[in-house]
């Protein structure tokens, strides 16, 4: 393999490879190949697009995970500051019935045979439902 050829005084050299054919450069002390570095803010714009498809995959997957059910259990998520009270009278008057709070103060768990249950919770107060797991599962030990 052909030796480096100096350049400046930063000693750093390049060269072009035979059985590659890819431009190399090696570090300060000459030891070891390393790929030539792109123009600065060449890598940003590149990964743009794999950024933006897992980014796209990561909500595709949180959508489905937490995606509340027709009917049954599942999480009410109020406006923070919402007190117990006032979601147990909420869940109540769009027909579900208040199955226990969460760790979370303003959600609570509902249970409904309801298939409008999530338009009227949305009517009385309720910012969305999603299914009643992990941070929106309900306290161990509570009783409504």
């Amino acid at each position: 393999m052909a030796r480096p050829r100096p350049l400046a005084a930063g000693g750093v050299g390049v060269h072009d490879t035979h059985v590659t054919g890819k431009t190399l450069a090696t570090g300060r002390s000459g030891r070891g190949l390393l790929p030539a570095r792109p123009p600065a803010g060449a890598d940003t714009w590149a990964m743009l697009p794999a950024l933006a498809i897992a980014a796209a995959v990561f909500v595709a997957g949180a959508t489905a995970l937490y995606a509340p059910p027709a009917t049954g259990e599942m999480a009410v998520v109020f406006a923070p500051g919402t007190d117990e009270v006032a979601a147990y009278a909420a869940i109540l008057a769009a027909g579900g019935r208040f199955v226990a709070p969460t760790r979370l103060a303003n959600i609570a768990v509902a249970y409904t045979d309801r298939t409008d249950f999530a338009e009227r919770i949305r009517a009385f107060g309720g910012l969305f439902t999603l299914a009643a797991h992990g941070l929106c599962a309900p306290q161990q030990g509570s009783v409504p």
